[in-house]
């Protein structure tokens, strides 16, 4: 058989249905001998004969057969050829040779040519678009103890970081992730890493000002007086310059006189001494004040009510909740913006390090694509949605300012643009930005080199989508700070959740019958009647006597007053024919148990001899009994069927078959009937000897295989032939006649 090599893959798979056993399973590929084959089973080879058997081949296709438990559920089952490498056929140099054996020899190589395709295609391998490197590995004193890695320029396979290093970092997957969790914020001290190194260099300083960090803290609180102080620095120097004067009030004596002259204003002051220590406290502020013109002391005066509302308490606490949570301020307003540091590495974009990772983007917030690494060159970053161009809220810049569209895909201008200043894309993310369908790209070389973008709302929009709810829940703090005291039987009730739902069902209140989620044993207030009422499982049932039945009962109780009616109930309760209700009543449980099975204690009476015969052989009940286990194995060890059994089957097992009433036995495969007296088979006696004469009633010793029939007696035995012999084609040999 010729073999199409378009057609010809040397592998097929296949997963066995979950509950189920497959043991047959089809080769839909041509081989040429059983070794040719190799059948992997949830990834263990299976050994021939052993595990599994073949049927076909030749140069065609076949069919692989397990044992007989199978492959079970779940399992997958693969098959696949590999042929030897060798040659089976040889040619003579010339004359006539074999067509058929070319044939075949020539099939062997095309298949030997897939099998080897097959495992090439399994293996690691450069993209057909990628440029030709080395891929040979590393040394193996130099790769022992690592992982595979790739160089970030070449691509060509290199000695990675150490398995040891692989398995730490694995161990702080937690702060990994932590990390993860503040990546903006690394990416702001990457921003500021100078600084870092400032500060780096002056730790023993910054625990200095740790240790007066409280001091630290006032000074914030005031640094708007240190900046107006900081502004006029030269003229406190100049203060300090002379102090000696200051110390010399006779030098100004002349305005102490002028004070004498305001003495009645003095006086006036120092009745207002507390203010005025007050004012000296913000003398700073005051100065501050002083030096604003009519115009900004018009616009306080005009927000004097708003200055006002700032110095009431409530306030001041706000303000207060404001500067504690500053940093938390800082932090929202940086999340507002991301920068992404672009760089290109293996025909892709790199994000912070990152290939070509699929990104997420939230609705308001703005993010710039910084290309002013060298590997950008020829790479200009754009979007786009499906395949038209998207530019809502994007912004070109070229040498730090902002250009056109073209100009920033257009290579030679891109290229030039980072001579100086920025050369990024920027977007600003709309509301009506869809949630899908984004994508960033090289504006040259195409999708490969990007990926997805995923558009979300932020949370501070969601959180503006729903204010009118979180007004209201500021409406009820009151009744919010309630539930926050009582927050550990919120939880409770939270874990129990289950239980208050079924409870919500068990019980109700209504003013008619529920007629949904009904179980037996629900109980419903009727408000129309005011009566508990409980369901049985197929009514509702009033729990109490109703009013009608109230004064039945009533009626009752009127009647069994007299004392002849409570004579004949206490003849009742004791009498001597055995009716003895006290007696009944402890025994109430027997009874119901009793009742319960009625049906039973009826069907059991109407066999009452046969209850009598096994009474009478209750030994033998009890053996049976305590031997189930023996009757059980026996039970499936011999069987009396009218066709043969298919299951629970071992070897040794015996059933007699009622359609051919013969008896059989399992060889373990199949089942083989016992003829009685004859012999099956004389295969299997590979010495059988007769008990009597042989006699062949008509028929002939023949050897099918026209081989010869030898007649040898052993020693001194003779050959006697007794009657006619008939001498068509007969051959003596009489060897040496003595």
């Amino acid at each position: 058989m010729t073999i199409s090599v378009a057609n010809n893959n040397p592998r097929v798979s296949y997963t066995v249905a979950q509950g189920q056993t497959q043991t047959s399973f089809t080769v839909n590929f041509e081989f040429f001998a059983d070794a040719d084959l190799r059948v992997f089973v949830d990834n263990t080879l299976k050994t021939i004969t052993s595990h599994y058997t073949v049927s076909g081949g030749n140069g065609s296709t076949g069919t692989v057969t397990m044992s007989v438990t199978g492959a079970s559920g779940g399992s997958t089952v693969t098959i696949v050829r590999a042929i030897a490498l060798e040659r089976t056929t040889d040619f003579p140099t010339s004359g006539a040779f074999n067509i058929s054996s070319l044939n075949t020899e020539l099939d062997r190589i095309i298949a030997i040519h897939a099998d080897v395709d097959d495992t090439a295609d399994r293996g690691l391998r450069l993209q057909e678009s990628d440029e030709a490197v080395a891929t040979t590995l590393p040394l193996k004193d130099t790769r022992k103890g690592t992982v595979l890695a790739f160089n970030a320029t070449t691509g060509v396979p290199e000695a990675g970081p150490s398995i040891s290093s692989v398995t730490t970092v694995a161990t702080q997957s937690a702060n990994i992730n932590t990390v993860a969790g503040i990546s903006a914020n690394v990416t702001t001290v990457a921003g500021i890493h100078a600084n870092v190194t400032t500060v780096a260099g002056i730790s023993s300083n910054v625990t200095t000002v740790a240790g007066v960090a409280s001091n630290v803290t006032t000074v914030a609180g005031i640094h708007a007086n240190v900046t107006t102080v900081a502004g006029i620095a030269s003229d406190v120097t100049a203060v300090a310059g002379i102090s000696s004067d200051v110390a010399a009030v006779e030098n100004i004596k002349a305005n102490v006189t002028t004070v004498a002259g305001i003495a009645s204003n003095v006086t006036t002051v120092a009745g207002i001494a507390s203010n005025v220590t007050t004012v000296a406290g913000i003398a700073s502020n005051v100065t501050t004040v002083a030096g604003m013109n009519a115009t900004h002391l018009s616009n306080v005066s005009g927000v004097a009510s708003n200055v006002a509302l700032l110095g009431t308490s409530d306030a001041v606490s706000d303000l207060n909740t404001l500067a504690a949570i500053s940093g938390d301020i800082t932090s929202l307003a940086n999340s507002l913006e991301k920068t992404y540091t672009t760089t290109v590495a293996g025909g892709v974009f790199v994000l912070d390090g990152s290939n070509n990772p699929a990104i997420e983007m939230f609705r308001g917030n703005t993010y710039i694509f910084n290309q002013n690494d060298a590997t950008n060159d020829g790479h200009p970053l754009v979007f786009k949605n499906g395949s038209s161009a998207y530019e809502v809220g994007v912004t070109y810049f070229l040498n730090g300012s902002a250009t056109t569209q073209s100009n920033y895909v257009n290579t030679t201008t891109f290229n030039a643009g980072r001579s100086s200043g920025d050369r990024k894309i920027q977007i600003e993310v709309a509301t009506s930005a869809p949630s899908s369908g984004l994508r960033y790209y090289c504006y040259v070389h195409g999708n490969g080199m990007g990926n997805t973008i995923t558009v979300k709302d932020s949370n501070i929009s969601l959180v503006a989508g729903s204010i009118a709810n979180v007004n209201t829940v500021g409406g009820g703090l009151t009744n919010v700070n309630t539930v926050a005291g009582s927050i550990s039987n919120v939880n409770t009730v939270a874990t129990n959740i289950s239980g208050v739902n079924s409870f919500n069902e068990r019980y109700r209140v209504a003013s008619s019958a529920p007629s949904s989620s009904l179980d037996a044993g629900d109980l419903y207030f009727d408000t129309s009647l005011n009566e508990l009422k409980a369901y049985n499982g197929s009514a509702w049932q009033s729990t109490a006597p109703s009013a009608a039945n109230q004064t039945n009962i009533n009626i009752v109780a009127g009647e069994i007053t007299a004392q002849e009616d409570l004579g004949s109930i206490a003849n009742a309760v004791s009498t001597s024919s055995g009716n003895n209700i006290n007696t009944v009543g402890s025994n109430i449980t027997n009874v119901n148990t009793v009742a319960g099975i009625s049906a039973n204690v009826t069907t059991v009476a109407g066999i009452a001899s046969n209850v009598t015969s096994v009474a009478g052989v209750a030994s033998n009940v009890t053996t049976v009994a305590n031997n189930i286990s023996g009757l059980n194995s026996f039970a499936e060890r011999y069987r009396v069927a009218s066709s043969q059994p298919s299951s629970s089957l071992d070897e040794g097992d015996l059933y007699y078959d009622t359609t051919a009433n013969s008896l059989n036995y399992y060889n373990g495969s199949a089942w083989v009937a016992v003829v009685a007296g004859a012999m099956t088979s004389l295969l299997v006696d590979t010495t059988p000897q007769l008990g009597g004469n042989l006699d062949v009633n008509g028929n002939s010793i023949v050897s099918v295989s026209n081989g010869d029939i030898t007649i040898a007696p052993n020693g001194a035995g003779e050959i006697n032939l007794n009657g006619t012999v008939n001498t068509d084609n007969l051959t003596i040999d009489f060897g040496s006649i003595a």
